[in-house]
């Protein structure tokens, strides 16, 4: 899915795909989950978003810049750029 969103601190834009989610900064971006791979894979078009691990016990979290993609193994929690 693909999102192009305004920035609004009060209201953040925030999309949960499986393990991982991604909170829009005001920004355009695109957020693929394979289920059969058991990876998430977010491009960033414009501006910027915080992704991270969103079960309990991670404090994982990359903040990433256009141009930057990054995929989330969800069975290692292994995450490249």
């Amino acid at each position: 899915a693909f999102f192009e969103v305004a920035h609004d601190s009060a209201r953040p834009f925030t999309v949960s795909a499986s393990a991982t989610q991604v909170v829009a900064l005001g920004t355009a971006f695109q957020v693929e989950l394979l289920p059969q791979r058991q990876t998430v894979t977010v491009t960033l078009a414009e501006g910027s978003v915080a992704v991270s691990d969103n079960r309990k016990r991670s404090s994982w979290r990359e903040v990433l810049v256009p141009g930057q993609q990054l995929q989330f193994d969800e069975v290692s929690r292994h995450h490249t750029k």
